[in-house]
């Protein structure tokens, strides 16, 4: 059903937006449309992951004052049944100049986002 995140080895790769009878459309976490409700792990800092739609994903909304490090494990923050929290997406790779209060991060996503043969989709409990 549309909304149900989709994996790759156990990483975050992206959410079913429309099913058909016969197939399903998924938009990719490195798709500029879709923006993940995120969490740092070992900091609690929430952000928002989202892509350029050229292939990178960043995490965003970190304030200026906060100092995340490379290798920080970034996880689905607690938003919707539907996605659930904890979730693995990827480790922050690097780190911008803050703007307007805020600073954004580059993301090394768990997954290969170029090489999608096998994903699994989580189904969750309560099915109508």
């Amino acid at each position: 059903r549309p909304g149900v995140p989709v994996l790759q080895n156990g990483f975050l790769v992206g959410r079913v937006s429309r099913v058909d009878q016969e197939e399903s459309w998924v938009d990719l976490i490195s798709s500029a449309e879709l923006l993940v409700p995120a969490v740092v792990e070992k900091t609690r800092d929430l952000g928002v992951v989202a892509g350029d739609g050229m292939g990178r994903t960043f995490l965003l909304y970190i304030p200026s004052e906060r100092s995340l490090e490379p290798r920080m494990t970034v996880s689905t923050a607690l938003a919707s049944e539907v996605l659930p929290p904890g979730i693995p997406m990827g480790v922050i790779a690097a780190s911008s100049d803050a703007r307007e209060g805020f600073r954004y991060y580059q993301l090394s996503s768990g997954a290969d986002l170029s090489r999608l043969y096998v994903e699994s989709v989580f189904v969750g409990g309560d099915q109508p």
